[in-house]
């Protein structure tokens, strides 16, 4: 066994709220206020994304079956990068980010069924709609902590107040 620890620090004091791993090994770091940033496998670097938003937060993410990236923020909505392995012009679409109450996004999820990518917020269930590319609210249950699947289509949604709920 290899006890050989490395720290990354990313040139500044960073909050890292979530991390995953692509097909490709390229590790995805999101962070409270320090943005986006991509770890190469095997080498002790890394790449910056351009700023997503005024906080440049990347509170959590998900990468989806077409292996775009999903990154749930604080206070601006989700942000979609179709091409994450371009981090120099990173083709970006985002959702949720003016005239939303669903700005602050826990966890986002893919429906391995359907496909449909889920997100949940502080002020209820977000489900993207791609025909018409956004999402559509659903504020019935507010304070949506956290959401997963058990990979048969059903969706589990942890809340606040509510207990869990379940989506068939």
């Amino acid at each position: 066994t290899n006890d050989t620890f490395f720290t990354y620090n990313f040139g500044r004091p960073c909050s890292v709220k979530s991390i995953v791993e692509d097909k490709k090994g390229y590790i995805y770091v999101g962070t409270w206020s320090t943005g986006l940033i991509r770890l190469h496998p095997n080498r002790k670097d890394f790449d910056r994304y351009p700023p997503l938003n005024q906080y440049n937060s990347a509170y959590s993410l998900f990468l989806d079956s077409r292996e775009r990236l999903w990154i749930g923020t604080w206070e601006y909505g989700i942000v979609m990068i179709e091409n994450p392995n371009d981090t120099k012009n990173p083709i970006i679409h985002h959702y949720n980010d003016t005239g939303s109450t669903f700005k602050i996004v826990n966890n986002i999820i893919e429906d391995p069924i359907t496909n449909t990518i889920w997100a949940s917020s502080r002020n209820g269930i977000s489900i993207y709609d791609s025909t018409v590319d956004q999402f559509v609210n659903y504020p019935k249950y507010k304070l949506c902590s956290d959401i997963t699947t058990d990979r048969r289509g059903h969706i589990f949604v942890g809340t606040v107040e509510n207990g869990i709920i379940k989506f068939n």
